[in-house]
């Protein structure tokens, strides 16, 4: 090993996205770009600087692994419009491949797809509720797209097909600051549900969300899925059709998971049509260890914190102010070894 990676494994790299740009020219080739180079060093944490002046168009999920900081600068990161894609032959449970009208030309193998019922108003129970598929392959010329796991759901002829990866995705931690996640929900608005189109996808916990902007979006703003020792803290909420923050499966691991100092305007404007949007403020299966603290909510359609589950071990909910918001708290208290006193 010589000086410069041993030097770089003792004290990580900064990498910058737009040293990037000329060799691959298109927002999502450059970042991709970017990203696998500091995925490959050497070192235990690096840097990826945005160009605070820009704002960047993602037609597919970018990750932050643990490690490694998304550094914004405040640039915006937008998701790109939705398709305008139909299915030519009806789709079958267990089939792998779709037939389409047009294959989008910002289609990517892996970005996650779902089709959504012909007929229907768009909301979660028309697209597929089990998680949607991944592309694994397309074909301009035939017509087809290739997916997986194979369809778990009928879907009729002239059904649309839409592009619902998170914007960014977390691994095993992580860090995201200072970005704009512009959600162009006026161009994303045929299919919006709670399972998709998150503006930050947390797995595996361990990651920090901080001094970031969340506004029109389509889904929610971070949705933390299995996992602890995350901080969603100093952030702005605004104008969004579904949670500001959705708890999921948080027990594993026992640490603590903070959403703190953050301010919430204007949270669950289409919580019908979303689904499984309880509050502005969504806890569903087991979570435990959480706090919830010192944050603003603004004009909240729905309760501030809406419980799904049962599981309500070492909570600690204070310091919050709500203002004209429909209700605190909503949901279900575990009624057995429950001590209210964790609560608040």
């Amino acid at each position: 090993m010589n000086a410069l990676v041993i030097l770089t494994a003792i004290f990580g790299t900064d990498y910058y996205v737009e040293d990037y740009r000329a060799a691959h020219v298109t927002d999502q080739a450059t970042i991709a770009a970017v990203l696998n180079a500091s995925t490959n060093a050497h070192a235990p944490w690096n840097v990826v600087h945005f160009d605070g002046s820009r704002t960047y168009t993602l037609h597919e999920e970018i990750d932050a692994l643990k490690g490694q900081t998304l550094q914004g600068h405040g640039a915006t990161l937008r998701r790109a419009d939705e398709w305008n894609t139909h299915l030519t032959q009806p789709v079958n449970i267990g089939d792998t491949v779709f037939h389409v009208d047009t294959v989008p030309p910002d289609i990517f193998p892996g970005v996650l797809i779902t089709p959504v019922e012909a007929g229907g108003n768009g909301d979660f129970e028309d697209g597929d509720t089990f998680g949607g598929m991944r592309v694994q392959s397309f074909d301009a010329t035939a017509g087809t797209i290739t997916v997986g796991p194979p369809a778990r759901k009928f879907f009729s002829a002239n059904s649309s097909l839409y592009n619902v990866d998170p914007m960014v995705s977390t691994w095993q931690g992580g860090v995201v600051e200072d970005f704009v996640f512009d959600g162009n929900r006026q161009n994303n608005d045929s299919h919006v549900s709670w399972v998709y189109e998150t503006a930050v996808q947390v797995w595996a916990g361990g990651a920090e969300i901080k001094n970031n902007i969340f506004k029109e979006l389509p889904g929610q703003g971070v949705y933390i899925f299995s996992g602890d020792d995350t901080e969603v803290h100093h952030n702005l909420f605004h104008d969004n059709n579904s949670s500001a923050i959705h708890f999921s499966s948080t027990y594993n691991g026992g640490g603590l998971t903070h959403f703190r100092d953050n301010v919430i305007v204007r949270s669950n404007q289409d919580a019908e049509r979303v689904g499984h949007s309880e509050g502005a403020v969504t806890i569903s299966y087991r979570n435990d260890n959480i706090r919830i603290t010192d944050n603003l909510a603004v004009e909240v359609n729905d309760p501030f914190i809406g419980n799904f589950g049962p599981w309500m071990e070492n909570w600690v909910v204070e310091g919050n102010k709500l203002y004209d918001v429909n209700g605190i708290f909503f949901g279900r208290f575990h009624w057995a070894g429950f001590d209210p006193t964790g609560f608040i």
